[in-house]
């Protein structure tokens, strides 16, 4: 089984992206010089194009639709027919409806105030992260993106978004539109080092799971709770 990492800050969460595009560089550029360019082309392809990209923090917009999952839900008239508060099933339940999961909670938070173990059983017992496997994966078969670990997003936070946002792939890079300067830095924690978070931790109640809920700390603060997950743009390419 594998954990979830936590106790990292938004800084190293952001530097181990790097380092990880830095990587995928090297890898590729030795590949270039010690492979015959007539072989393997299809996999030439894609790693230029990854290495192109490169890896990152989802931004706060991408994570939601990531945890919403909503595919196979909308109609051909692009009507979503499911209401998802939380990244699996429909509606409010925390607990599953059919199979083994029937009647068991769905992800790894805290049940009730001053409760980390929730009722006698192993679904049923929040404790400081599970196997990142142990819970079911939403339809894009993501795994805890409703419990286990909170996790780093790139956005700075900023109280409102739905004013300065374009409503096409939002995100909010630094502060255009809504400066530091127009809050109280003497009084505020509103800043450009507070960055986004998103999820529940097992420290956390059900509220947190909601996809849509969102935090914010220093980009320099981490927690036990706080972890990350990197992203790719995709820059498309020929199906086959």
């Amino acid at each position: 089984y594998f954990y979830p990492v936590v106790g990292v800050s938004w800084t190293q969460a952001k530097k181990y992206c790097d380092w990880l595009t830095e990587k995928l560089n090297l890898q590729k550029t030795d590949k270039d010089q010690n492979v015959d360019n007539s072989q393997g082309a299809d996999n030439q392809g894609a790693e230029d194009k990854a290495a192109a990209m490169g890896y990152r923090l989802p931004t706060e917009a991408e994570w939601e639709y990531a945890a919403l999952a909503m595919v196979g839900t909308q109609s051909l008239d692009f009507v979503q027919d499911t209401q998802r508060v939380y990244p699996w099933g429909d509606g409010l339940s925390l607990r599953g409806k059919e199979g083994e999961w029937k009647g068991k909670h769905l992800a790894n938070f805290k049940r009730a105030p001053g409760n980390y173990k929730g009722l006698p059983g192993e679904s049923n017992s929040s404790a400081p992260t599970t196997p990142v496997y142990h819970y079911p994966a939403n339809d894009f078969g993501l795994y805890d993106m409703g419990g286990n670990v909170s996790e780093w997003v790139s956005d700075i936070y900023r109280p409102l978004s739905f004013q300065d946002f374009d409503d096409f792939n939002p995100i909010r890079r630094d502060d255009t539109l809504d400066p530091e300067r127009d809050y109280d830095q003497n009084n505020s924690l509103i800043n450009n080092r507070a960055r986004v978070y998103k999820g529940a931790s097992w420290k956390d109640c059900a509220y947190w799971a909601k996809v849509g809920t969102r935090r914010f700390l220093d980009q320099d603060s981490s927690t036990a709770t706080i972890g990350f997950r990197y992203a790719m743009s995709s820059m498309g390419g020929d199906e086959k």
